[in-house]
């Protein structure tokens, strides 16, 4: 992060040192490489923070551009486990809303960007913003979605009548 940095959990660092140099990672460990100072355990630790958080997009992102450039065979890419499905729930949603229009996961995490990904972008701009003022569940996120995209409350009212259980986490019903 440059410094002047606008995030106030990204220490601002004179020389910004790269993550490869500060950590290591060994399988499914993580190494410090060194003593590291206060501003660099900070940085280092935000740097993980956002790419766990992040991580769904960015296989998104990056399945988008491995599929224009290896078509179907993108999906032989072996990606963490993830299933066909997943990886094309994660393109699609990463394609519908664009960067712009994404809010960081600590706002809302990447179901809620699901959500909304039915909307134009304006639209799914508007939804995001509601939803992060007025604390919306990822469920609520969906059906105010659904009123916007068919154009009536009541079509995302019964929807929502329709559930008999829907997790408070995902809005998956069931």
């Amino acid at each position: 992060m440059p410094k002047g940095s606008q995030d106030p959990m990204i220490p601002e660092l004179e020389i910004v040192p790269k993550l490869e140099d500060l950590v290591e990672f060994q399988g499914l460990s993580l190494r410090v490489k060194r003593k590291l100072t206060w501003h660099e355990a900070v940085y280092a630790g935000n740097c993980l923070w956002l790419g766990y958080t992040q991580i769904q997009f960015a296989i998104g992102d990056f399945m988008n551009q491995m599929i224009d450039q290896f078509g179907e065979e993108a999906y032989q890419i072996p990606l963490f486990g993830y299933t066909k499905k997943a990886l094309m729930n994660m393109r699609y949603v990463a394609d519908r809303v664009s960067p712009e229009v994404r809010r960081e996961a600590k706002e809302l995490g990447h179901s809620a960007h699901a959500a909304v990904a039915l909307l134009e972008s304006g639209e799914q701009k508007k939804v995001l913003d509601e939803a992060v003022e007025k604390g919306w569940t990822v469920a609520e996120i969906r059906l105010k979605a659904k009123e916007v995209a068919y154009g009536s409350q009541e079509a995302g009212e019964s929807q929502k009548a329709n559930r008999k259980n829907i997790c408070p986490e995902c809005g998956f019903a069931f």
